[in-house]
């Protein structure tokens, strides 16, 4: 796991840097001020379980914005899909535009093949381990929340509501926590060492920065993966753009949970 999150991580900063130098089809967005608006917009980040979490809400609330903070109970997934449908019609019904950041993880791009069933969703067959999996389950609720973050954009899209509501992910630097707890310790210094020394880790202060251009991007903007700050986009892996896949997700999700799918 710590070979494969850090290859993850070197294979997203590889792209970054091919697609700038090279193919010039790098997407990047500007910040926008909130000051200018006559009310202040609202703000939903999910999906931040650490130090980022709390600064990037610093950050926002210094820039003017109304700002709710997710947080995660048992996995990264239910909790924002939960408390998006119950902020929804709230952000439906305001007279001012809203973002929705959901802050995700390039170790998304570890999970090769996905399943949908209630096992899944609830997390119930990565209990049959004799140790509890927290990477691979970490992993898997990172490209859930992708792949819902993304059908949720295209569900707005068709309910004609995407120029008052816009979704996009942020990927954000890595950070030295205890994300990798479940490996030895050996190991796991051994990668944060390795990211260091190729200066690919910062500190919670520093490495918000693609959270806080997916909330300041220009009215507009949805449905687009943020990474590693200067308003860079990039793509997630294939998996999580799988339409189809998005769909079964977010129907078993509904159905599990007995929630009324969004617009009715």
């Amino acid at each position: 796991m710590t070979l494969l999150w850090t290859f993850s991580v070197a294979f997203s900063n590889y792209q970054l840097f091919k697609d700038s130098l090279f193919s010039h089809k790098i997407v990047s967005y500007p910040r926008s001020s909130p000051s200018t608006y006559p009310n202040k917009p609202v703000c939903v980040i999910t999906g931040a379980t650490s130090g980022l979490g709390l600064s990037t809400a610093c950050k926002l609330s210094k820039e003017g914005y109304v700002v709710v903070i997710g947080l995660m109970i048992g996995t990264n997934y239910i909790g924002p899909f939960v408390m998006t449908k119950l902020l929804l019609p709230l952000l439906e019904s305001s007279h001012v535009s809203s973002k929705i950041v959901n802050v995700t993880s390039f170790t998304h791009r570890a999970v090769t093949n996905m399943q949908v069933d209630e096992g899944t969703v609830y997390g119930k067959k990565f209990l049959k381990s004799k140790q509890y999996p927290y990477a691979q389950i970490y992993e898997y609720s990172k490209l859930c929340l992708l792949l819902f973050s993304y059908e949720l954009h295209r569900q707005l899209c068709q309910m004609g509501k995407s120029h008052q509501i816009f979704v996009n992910v942020a990927n954000p630097r890595v950070v030295q926590t205890n994300i990798m707890r479940e490996v030895p310790a050996s190991l796991s210094w051994v990668a944060f060492f390795v990211l260091k020394r190729l200066r690919l880790l910062e500190s919670s202060e520093c490495g918000n920065d693609s959270i806080i251009d997916a909330a300041l991007v220009p009215p507009g903007t949805s449905g687009a993966y943020f990474f590693w700050g200067k308003g860079r986009t990039i793509n997630s892996s294939a998996l999580s753009q799988d339409a189809k896949l998005a769909h079964e997700l977010w129907e078993t999700t509904s159905n599990l949970l007995s929630v009324t799918p969004f617009g009715n």
